[in-house]
């Protein structure tokens, strides 16, 4: 029921008013928080998606915690139903369960009503890796595949690449990786794939190591991590990963979270470059009108919240609390709605939506 009422909640937006189907793009940042702010660098996303469509301002993820998180957006199940609960393969990520859910993702589901489908970027946090189920391949559901081998990079990485390994190095204008998804992103729509298309993008902003591209590396030079009501307060009468944090927080601790939150705004200016030139080209393409974008995060964060420096696998709402825009036909410019929903129904909205509504 939960889902039925949350895929309702998103079809009042997207109102059932299409003639054809439409074109599906999905952004899933990396860390991206709200309750510090973190939206704040992408001025060009705020205004090309949530301006041009709808804000959930209530939106929330199931687990704060990358992979756990990523398998249920692609799922569109909670942890305890698809078992992936960190990001280690002994807790789940990318182990032979996962390889046999592979088959009902999102990716998996369009393909077979006839879309074509493409993903870039970074795909579950042991994926590819040796002691990974498979090592190297190409999961079910995908028509074009590019994605990261292991953790979120921004140099020095490898991607599987359509069934072939390709090595970057540590050259921004050939390996930055969030350049990397943006011009694999655009050359996906620049092939002008079988419509319709699905297009799910997954840069490696704002998680960590928090490498800023060389054009970027002096901004925001005096920002400091939001003093939140939590933030320096002692976390002595929460669960035991809180109260073991040292009470005060020491300068230095401090200092590094400040340092951490300049890096990550930084590193979100490439996506919001990134976002600028995906609806560009959509819109040079000539098939922005009949495309969904949609815009979210895999966590939030926390930066000296209960003296913890920084990370993200806490279950309060700096952790859990992210973002969600989306823009597509017949969704009236600057809507808001405060009506909480959870980010992993997003995949089952979708096909629900498009199932209902068109007939696919």
């Amino acid at each position: 029921m939960l889902l039925w009422l949350t895929a309702f909640t998103i079809a009042q937006f997207l109102e059932c008013q299409v003639t054809a189907r439409p074109n599906i793009v999905l952004i899933v940042a990396d860390d991206l928080d709200l309750e510090l702010n973190g939206t704040f660098p992408l001025s060009k996303t705020r205004k090309l998606i949530a301006g041009q469509g709808a804000n959930f301002t209530n939106m929330y993820v199931t687990n704060p915690l990358s992979c756990p998180s990523r398998a249920s957006i692609l799922s569109g199940m909670y942890p305890h139903n698809h078992r992936v609960i960190n990001n280690s393969v002994q807790g789940g990520c990318s182990d032979h369960n996962w390889r046999q859910l592979e088959k009902l993702t999102l990716g998996s589901l369009l393909q077979k009503e006839s879309y074509t489908t493409c993903f870039v970027g970074s795909y579950l946090d042991e994926y590819g890796l040796s002691n990974a189920s498979g090592g190297y391949y190409v999961p079910l559901g995908w028509s074009s595949w590019k994605a990261l081998v292991g953790k979120s990079a921004y140099y020095n990485y490898k991607v599987f690449d359509n069934g072939e390994i390709k090595v970057h190095d540590d050259q921004y204008a050939a390996d930055y990786f969030t350049d990397y998804v943006k011009n694999a992103s655009i050359e996906f729509i620049q092939g002008k794939p079988s419509d319709p298309f699905f297009l799910f993008i997954a840069p490696p902003a704002c998680s960590p190591p928090f490498t800023p591209a060389p054009q970027f590396k002096s901004m925001f030079a005096k920002q400091k991590a939001p003093r939140t009501k939590s933030y320096g307060a002692t976390g002595k009468d929460k669960h035991w990963l809180v109260a073991q944090a040292p009470h005060p927080m020491s300068k230095a601790a401090a200092e590094f979270a400040d340092a951490t939150l300049r890096n990550r705004w930084r590193t979100l200016l490439s996506l919001d470059d990134l976002v600028d030139g995906v609806v560009k080209e959509l819109s040079e393409q000539g098939i922005l009108d009949n495309t969904y974008i949609f815009f979210t995060s895999d966590s939030g964060y926390h930066l000296g919240q209960f003296n913890l420096p920084n990370g993200n696998r806490q279950l309060y709402e700096f952790d859990t609390h992210v973002p969600l825009y989306v823009r597509g036909p017949h969704i009236k410019p600057g809507t808001v709605s405060k009506v909480c929903l959870f980010v992993h129904l997003l995949s089952v909205c979708l096909f629900v939506y498009l199932s209902v509504c068109l007939s696919v």
